[in-house]
């Protein structure tokens, strides 16, 4: 009887400590498992950080790329502009933009030697331009006709070869020459009228 409880004591201790064993297992187990999730949360939570981390990163190094890339404009258009200021300036002297005045007024196809509140004289782009019948003097009220000549000769030699100014080179010259004539044999007549009322009178 002794023997039988003292088997029957150990076979219950022996119980005991299988299930005290297989809780402790669990609890260890149970343990382990939330070590490993937390450990994983916690790669999962640095990895997204890093992912942030870089994206800033790469925010800043393209705002920074932007920001150059267009400093760098700014200063080169800057400089453009600077460089085509001094080129003008260098450039556009007196004689250079009276040679222009020149160029234009041979490319141009209608040509004005007096004011434009007057009645301009009008210089058609060809050959066979139509004859002002106008003397030079109503022509050209401001300008005397050696001024006037001057004018037309100046200028067409400022120009160069052109069939139109030397039409009008041509007609100018005609008629003042046609009006110095005319101007000459009326004095003529006009001295003749005289002397013969002066012959005429006792």
């Amino acid at each position: 009887t002794a023997d039988h409880h003292y088997r029957f004591a150990a076979a219950a201790a022996a119980a005991a400590a299988v299930t005290i064993t297989s809780d402790s297992l669990n609890c260890y187990y149970f343990i382990l498992e939330a070590e490993k999730q937390a450990e994983v949360a916690a790669i999962e939570w640095r990895a997204r950080l890093a992912a942030k981390e870089n994206e800033q990163t790469i925010s800043a190094i393209e705002d920074a790329t932007k920001k150059a890339r267009a400093k760098a404009e700014a200063d080169a258009e800057f400089y453009r502009a600077a460089r085509r200021a001094e080129a003008d300036q260098l450039r556009l002297t007196p004689t250079y933009l009276e040679l222009e005045k020149y160029r234009a007024l041979a490319q141009n196809s209608k040509i004005y030697f007096t004011t434009l509140s007057r009645d301009p004289l009008v210089v058609k782009g060809s050959t066979d331009h139509e004859s002002s019948e106008a003397p030079p003097s109503a022509l050209f009220p401001g300008l005397n006709a050696s001024d006037l000549l001057s004018t037309v000769i100046e200028t067409a030699s400022s120009l160069g070869n052109n069939d139109v100014l030397k039409g009008l080179l041509t007609e100018v010259l005609t008629n003042l020459a046609g009006n110095s004539a005319t101007s000459t044999a009326g004095r003529e007549s006009t001295q003749i009228a005289a002397t013969d009322s002066d012959l005429d009178e006792p």
